[in-house]
């Protein structure tokens, strides 16, 4: 189903939903009317104080189960064998639907009971007692019925459209497109459609609350490719300069300006510190560079802390750093903030590498118990071996590395991305 079809089926079974909570509201009053004692109210009311009305057996159970089947009808699977896949999401869906169902249910027969013992102890006469029950059922119709019945049809929307797109149109990444209206979460989150998620990360798949009506596009591209936005120009100055740079012992550094002129042409620095001439820095911090990129000898083509801050400094639309096999881009989104920030910054940048190297730490126990037993009374040599082995480490887990140093940074508006 298109995204604008099922926003508007979304719409549809919200009212089918604030229908049925209707009848139950007209079926309540029909039945408290003329009860004399509260024997008799409750006895009237036994469908819905007594039994939860949408589980099993409840009173409405059959048109629970109606508006649920409008909902998995959303569910669309193409070219997906019966019994498998489709299935499996479809019971997902169905459960979690039944879920936040049962549990109005249940809420809603202990508040009607609670609502009629309180007003009876309170000496209230039947109409009054009768508003009450109506008011109680109408809230929930407005609060509840509504955005389950919304966020429910959306969810199964975007989650057979996940498994069609990925299992069947062969989908890298994902980005959200948001309602006009929507809620500061969720465009601070997807910003309309301007960030791509990769395929498996679905710790921000739609939707995210209650009527949460964002839906969801996919593309066979990676999500660092989608995200970056790089011109073909950029595209094979990186590519170029990663070849041209993968056999050499120093650093060197070319770096473009906004306008793609190029500034500086492999300008040779030491081995693990690239220079950049003043004038050429003082352009970077009055108007912004487009493409600041240089090379890592060690081939561990993360930015180092010294980077992180100079990209900041010189206001890098893209920050590279290659390797021989892969190369990182950092994309700092709002330098004003990164500027006031900075000190923060690279101390959360810290925090990313001593976690990767905790974890370096606690999945290599034997290597280092040999590195102890090898030096046993020689500290700087077991940290020299020790930074040898971090390095080979760090030269296998680009991602891991990236992963742990995006968590901290992504609060200031960098993301690093190894393509």
């Amino acid at each position: 189903m298109s995204n604008s079809n099922a926003r508007r089926q979304a719409n549809i079974n919200a009212k089918k939903f604030d229908q049925l909570m209707k009848d139950i509201q007209r079926d309540v009053t029909r039945r408290s009317k003329n009860s004399k004692n509260l024997d008799i109210w409750l006895n009237k009311l036994g469908a819905y104080v007594n039994t939860n009305p949408f589980a099993p057996g409840g009173f409405k159970h059959t048109e629970i189960i109606g508006i649920l089947e409008n909902i998995m009808s959303n569910a669309k699977f193409k070219g997906l064998a019966r019994g498998g896949t489709a299935e499996l999401v479809k019971g997902v869906i169905s459960e979690n639907t039944m879920h936040y169902v049962t549990r109005m249910g249940d809420d809603m027969k202990n508040n009607l009971r609670k609502i009629a013992v309180d007003a009876y102890n309170q000496n209230m006469n039947p109409h009054q007692i009768a508003k009450k029950l109506q008011d109680e059922v109408q809230g929930l119709s407005k609060t509840r019925a509504k955005a389950i019945a919304r966020t429910e049809t959306m969810r199964a929307n975007n989650l057979s459209n996940y498994v069609n797109a990925k299992l069947n149109m062969g989908a890298k990444s994902y980005k959200v497109i948001s309602a006009s209206d929507c809620c500061e979460r969720c465009d601070r989150i997807y910003k309309n459609g301007k960030v791509w998620f990769d395929i498996d990360d679905l710790e921000y798949f739609p939707p995210l609350h209650p009527n949460c009506r964002c839906v969801v596009v996919f593309s066979t591209r990676t999500a660092a490719e989608n995200n970056i936005g790089l011109n073909i120009e950029y595209e094979n100055e990186i590519k170029s300069f990663q070849n041209n740079t993968s056999k050499l012992n120093h650093e060197v550094v070319t770096i473009f300006d906004n306008n793609g002129k190029k500034l500086l042409d492999m300008h040779k620095g030491s081995e693990n510190r690239v220079s950049i001439p003043k004038n050429i820095s003082d352009i970077g911090k009055s108007k912004g560079f487009g493409l600041s990129m240089h090379n890592h000898p060690s081939q561990v083509s993360i930015p180092s802390q010294g980077d992180i801050r100079n990209f900041i400094i010189t206001k890098s639309q893209y920050g590279v750093v290659t390797g021989k096999n892969n190369y990182s881009i950092t994309i700092i989104k709002n330098y004003s903030l990164a500027n006031k920030r900075i000190d923060g910054i690279l101390a959360r940048y810290r925090i990313g590498m001593n976690n990767v190297k905790d974890e370096f730490v606690k999945n290599n126990s034997n290597i280092i118990k040999n590195i102890k037993k090898q030096y046993p009374n020689d500290p700087i040599k077991q940290n020299k071996e020790l930074s040898h082995e971090f390095k080979n480490y760090a030269q296998k887990n680009h991602d891991k590395i990236v992963k742990q140093l995006n968590n901290e940074l992504n609060r200031y508006d960098i993301d690093i991305l190894l393509m």
